[in-house]
């Protein structure tokens, strides 16, 4: 009878025993442990059916007045996927954002990001023209509306910078020597290329407008445009 007790005794322990270690972070069940095979199951699920509606991303309608499509977002989502750009679902979505001028704060802030991330030697040009859009909508108080389309966007001076190894030649191999590139290493976050031709921003007008929202997005974008 005596050893029922202790038993019984023993296993009402086990309970509170567990939640102590989880308190505490240790045991079987540690508090912030992250199933990583559901988060990457959950997120290929979720890349599958925004690929599947990709043509609806390219819809744009009209919100306060500005073109607005999801579409920046969708490439924001597969970028940080690590969706390729080779990827046919995702150069649609890039090209035709492209050849669209830049309209609204968000999706200007978007794509700032998205090519920032994609290649941003490679679209410097275009980096600073969305930095030129955002610096001539933020309004005077410091804040961003959904902004405007400025006419200052297109003529942003831009000179491709030359490569020195071109221009000096110094940098040619010998003859018959094979070219070594370093390969991207895709098991650790994505290396960008630095970034050697600084441009300057110059403010045109002020913007209109003092939204919470469009100030967040366009705080990302600028930074993403530094």
């Amino acid at each position: 009878m005596k050893r029922t007790l202790l038993l019984a005794s023993v296993l009402a322990m086990v309970p509170m025993a567990s939640a102590f270690a989880q308190q505490v972070g240790g045991g079987v069940f540690p508090p912030n442990e992250v199933d990583q095979i559901k988060v990457d199951m959950a997120i290929e699920k979720g890349i599958k059916w925004l690929k599947s509606q990709n043509a609806s991303h390219l819809t744009a309608g009209d919100h306060v007045g500005r073109k607005m499509s999801k579409r920046e977002l969708v490439l924001f989502t597969y970028v940080h996927a690590e969706v390729p750009d080779s990827d046919p679902d995702f150069k649609v979505l890039f090209d035709d954002m492209l050849k669209d001028k830049l309209e609204a704060t968000y999706c200007v802030a978007l794509q700032a990001m998205v090519l920032e991330e994609v290649e941003r030697v490679k679209y410097q040009k275009r980096i600073l023209m969305c930095a030129k859009f955002l610096v001539d909508n933020q309004g005077p108080a410091g804040y961003w509306g959904y902004g405007s389309p400025s006419i200052y966007v297109e003529d942003v001076a831009y000179e491709v910078p030359k490569r020195k190894d071109v221009a000096s030649g110094g940098a040619a191999g010998k003859a018959g020597e094979v070219k070594q590139f370093e390969l991207p290493n895709h098991s650790g976050p994505r290396v960008k290329p630095k970034v050697t031709n600084k441009i300057k921003v110059k403010k045109d007008r002020d913007g209109e407008g003092h939204d919470n929202s469009n100030t967040q997005y366009a705080a990302l974008g600028m930074r993403a445009c530094h």
